[in-house]
């Protein structure tokens, strides 16, 4: 749509106003079906991620680690600094 904006009148010129307006419905209508689909994908992952949140403490109450995962975090990222000298 951003490329129709841009070269509108130049495509208009060259193939016809017809071949333009026919672009600009196909891409109107393409755009409105990936904007739904997106939302929908989206309201699924949603749900899962709010079950997830909900059932992490009950995941790692039996845990008996004290300490945070930075510090592995850290030596991971400095091995593979180490490995690109």
């Amino acid at each position: 749509m951003i490329g129709l904006y841009f070269f509108g009148y130049n495509i208009g010129r060259i193939f016809g106003p017809e071949y333009l307006l026919r672009l600009f419905l196909a891409g109107a209508m393409s755009g409105s079906v990936f904007y739904l689909v997106h939302h929908a994908f989206l309201a699924k992952c949603h749900q899962h991620l709010e079950v997830l949140l909900e059932n992490i403490p009950t995941m790692f109450q039996s845990s008996t680690t004290a300490e945070s995962c930075f510090g592995a975090a850290i030596k991971v990222h400095w091995n593979l600094v180490l490995m690109r000298v």
